[in-house]
Parts: structure tokens; sequence; C-alpha cells
């Protein structure tokens, strides 16, 4: 099984459930000061929020099980912190799952979905340690 990412024990995997797009949006936070009659000066306060959003999609006739997006569904409600892996091993930290959409198309007639797309938005909660 190739995995791509792994959030607390959930694999993210080409096998299972995997996604296509990974976009990360990194914050730095700046006060600023009024200068009377010049320029706002800006200063550095330190990092802000930094989110990871993943965009896939899951065909349950065909690879993975929707079981997958009621499991993320559950590390979200629980608001726990979850450890952040890369699928080459790097440890990213600890995040926690802020939101998750899926959009359902191709709907049989008995209601089943055959394509859900997912959009899944973790955001950074602490170094290891911390």
């Amino acid at each position: 099984m190739s995995v791509l990412l792994t959030l607390g024990d959930f694999r993210f995997s080409v096998n299972e459930l995997d996604y296509h797009e990974l976009e990360r949006s990194t914050e730095y936070r700046h006060a600023s000061t009024e200068i009377f009659g010049g320029d706002d000066q800006l200063h550095y306060t330190g990092p802000g929020a930094d989110e990871i959003t993943l965009n896939g999609v899951l065909y349950p006739h065909f690879k993975g099980r929707e079981q997958h997006l009621d499991d993320l569904n559950e590390m979200g409600r629980s608001g726990k912190q979850y450890i952040l892996t890369t699928g080459r091993g790097r440890v990213l930290g600890k995040w926690v799952i802020l939101s998750k959409r899926v959009n359902e198309t191709s709907i049989m007639k008995n209601g089943v979905a055959l394509k859900n797309a997912f959009t899944i938005t973790l955001r950074f909660a602490g170094r290891m340690g911390q």
C-alpha cells in the first residue's frame, strides 16, 4: 500500500483513500504601528495559522470505502490532535481536522453515490513535545 499521508492512525493511500491535491497555506503575523506623517511600521509578532487542504475523490464502487470518510468525521468530532506524517516519514507535528466537505454525485436509484468528492482542512496545532 502506497501511503501518502498518515494522520494519527488514519492513512491516506493510493489504494484506499487518496487525494489529488494538497494545498498548504501559512500565515505570518505582523502588528502595525502608525507613524504620523510617514508609512506605518510593521513588526513581526510570530507565526500565524498553518493549514493544509486535501482535495480528492472517493469511488466506493472502484476503490476505497465510504467508511473512510466516516472515520475522518469521527476524528474531527473528537477534537483531538493527531500527528501528521508524510509518506516519506517526515513528521509535520500535531494537527487537528478543521472541516470536511463531501459532494456526492452520480447517484444511483438506491441513493448510493458512485463519486464522492471530498475536501478536508487541517490546522497545525503544535510541534512534537509541546
